[in-house]
């Protein structure tokens, strides 16, 4: 089983986030935008967040490169992937986010 941590975003995190929100936006599934986003509007947009509606991210610190189990540190100690449990060009392949979500305020029309 894969260990998941969640952690508020920071700016770090706003490439990630950018390539998953515009995957929504390209498949038309998550959203009804229709303008892709870029890295430096969702640092911007990660700035103006406030403590009362953050965004967080989802990551896991296992991941697999060119095909090969890769260790990873977790606070549970050291533990492995399962060969083919993700693809070498996924984002958890990167150790970085691989969801994000966050909470805006709630404007009544």
């Amino acid at each position: 089983m894969t260990a998941y941590r969640l952690r508020l975003a920071v700016a770090a995190d706003a490439e990630a986030i950018c390539r998953i929100y515009n995957q929504g936006i390209e498949d038309r599934v998550a959203t009804l935008e229709t303008e892709l986003r870029t890295p430096d509007e969702r640092r911007q947009w990660l700035a103006s967040r406030s403590p009362r509606h953050p965004a967080i991210v989802a990551e896991t610190a296992e991941f697999i490169v060119a095909g090969t189990v890769r260790p990873a540190l977790t606070e549970g100690g050291l533990r492995q992937m399962r060969p083919g449990s993700a693809s070498a060009d996924s984002p958890s392949s990167q150790g970085g986010p691989i969801g994000w979500a966050s909470l805006n305020v709630f404007k009544r029309a």
